[in-house]
């Protein structure tokens, strides 16, 4: 018993800390793209993941060779399960990316709520997890409260169909790696700062690969067709580092600002993130979400915090908002079911995070090396 509070006081501390940290980490996420409005591959396919780079390789480091923390038995990932997740997380950073700077918060908050289905079925096929009818029309209310703000007339949607669309097309990598991650964790005992760094080295790797994406006109510098490369490159370093403009159109005065502030938050973010998926699942996660939804809404309604991305929050938005919640309360009634035996994490219960725990329903807190974390 003592062991199992343990464990829930952790999942319990993790849950309250994100509600409230993810909604600062959205709005500083969106202050930084929109810095870098003319450099938006720059920062989605090679700052995002090399400053993660940076944040998890040195502690990763100081424990595999010096407090001796990590050791090989802690490494049980190979290379190709982080190829796989670092190409999904950065397909994912890339097209959003794109479209953040021609939505606006109130929006892009209730588009996200799109991953909740999208990780629904993914679970289906790849977790063997099966549902409720409380689940299916917790999901039904979801999708339904996405589409209010689309059907009732709102300007910015009508005007920008296509970025509506890359933004949600951009949720679908995100749902698989949250999935694909939670397998992973919870059949081996790998190391939090070890999987990240790994998987931030295949980001920037994958992100190099699409550098061609900035020759594509009006994709990247919306104000300065045909700018070269090598111009691109230079001028991307000057605004994010120096803080100096050189495109017409440029707002790079507190892009390193922003950048900083926006990277460490979610650094914190996302091993919370990890640590709730190994004890719980990832729809755990995309709740926390749901519930934080109106929190960022209610930030992104003021221009002195959410910059331009600010917009007043409509009659459709509200409604959206409650029907969100209402879903989740739906879909978080009751627990998931999971027809495979070595992946039996449910909602609220944590999961075994080594095939030698199979025979225990919950986890025993003394398998789980917190200094790992």
């Amino acid at each position: 018993m003592a062991r199992n509070y343990a464990i829930n006081c952790r999942l319990t501390f993790c849950i309250l800390a994100l509600v409230i940290m993810t909604a600062s980490d959205y709005i500083l996420y969106i202050r930084w793209i929109y810095s870098m409005n003319n450099y938006k591959w720059y920062a989605g396919a090679i700052i995002f993941p090399l400053v993660g780079l940076f944040m998890f390789w040195i502690p990763t480091i100081y424990m595999s060779y010096i407090s001796k923390t990590i050791t090989n038995d802690d490494k049980n990932l190979n290379q190709k399960k982080m190829f796989i997740m670092g190409f999904l997380d950065s397909t994912n950073s890339i097209i959003a990316t794109f479209a953040i700077p021609f939505l606006s918060v109130p929006l892009m908050t209730i588009l996200d709520k799109s991953s909740l289905p999208i990780t629904m079925l993914c679970s289906y096929i790849w977790l063997k997890r099966r549902y409720y009818k409380s689940h299916y029309l917790g999901a039904f209310l979801t999708i339904y409260g996405i589409l209010l703000p689309l059907i009732m007339w709102r300007g910015n949607v009508i005007a920008n169909p296509f970025w509506v669309s890359m933004y949600i097309l951009s949720i679908i990598p995100g749902s698989i790696s949250y999935c694909y991650k939670e397998k992973w964790m919870k059949l081996t005992d790998v190391s939090l700062w070890w999987m990240n760094a790994w998987v931030s080295l295949w980001q920037v790797l994958v992100g190099l690969l699409t550098l061609p994406i900035i020759l594509i006109p009006g994709l990247t510098v919306a104000h300065t067709p045909n700018i070269s490369i090598i111009d691109y490159l230079l001028a991307a370093t000057k605004c994010q580092f120096l803080g100096i403009n050189t495109l017409d159109g440029d707002n790079c005065e507190f892009a390193s600002i922003w950048m900083i502030s926006y990277q460490t938050i979610c650094t914190i973010v996302n091993i919370m993130m990890l640590v709730i998926m190994k004890d719980s699942s990832s729809v755990m996660f995309l709740v926390i979400n749901t519930i934080k939804t109106p929190i960022t809404a209610l930030l992104g309604s003021y221009a002195s915090i959410a910059g331009k991305a600010a917009s007043p929050g409509t009659t459709a938005d509200l409604m959206s908002f409650v029907m969100l919640l209402v879903a989740g309360g739906v879909y978080y009634y009751k627990k998931e079911i999971s027809l495979d035996p070595n992946i039996t994490g449910h909602q609220g219960l944590p999961s075994p995070t080594r095939h030698s725990d199979l025979g225990n329903p919950l986890i025993d807190p003394s398998d789980i090396n917190f200094k790992k974390l």
